[in-house]
């Protein structure tokens, strides 16, 4: 005669695996949704230090103070491998408008002068 076993396994439901698996999905939606955020704002500093000379552009250094978001990237991003980036951009009028917009979305903390004015 056998002896059935006492040791009783975890039992979970299945609205319980459901609610796991969804915070989980979500949590890995952000997460990646965040990491092509950063990859697109290091793509978009490599074009702006790249176009440099050919364009016409002049890049300022800033203090850390004079950033306009005093803190930065927030830490996850940082995790991810992004840091903020203290500078001023000058953009002589050739260069259009929607890159002007595409590199303010991007890096917000840069301060950017185009066709004369502080954006």
């Amino acid at each position: 005669m056998t002896e059935k076993s006492r040791r009783r396994w975890f039992q979970f439901g299945l609205r319980t695996m459901f609610v796991v698996v969804t915070v989980c999905a979500a949590f890995l939606g952000w997460l990646t949704w965040e990491w092509r955020y950063v990859h697109a704002r290091k793509a978009c500093m490599h074009k702006l230090l790249e176009g440099i000379h050919e364009r016409g552009m002049r890049i300022g250094i800033m203090r850390d103070e004079d950033i306009k978001m005093n803190k930065g990237v927030p830490f996850w991003r940082r995790w991810l491998g992004d840091q903020a980036v203290p500078m001023l951009v000058y953009f002589p009028s050739s260069i259009p408008e929607s890159e002007v917009e595409e590199i303010e979305s991007l890096l917000p903390e840069v301060s950017v002068i185009w066709k004369g004015e502080l954006r």
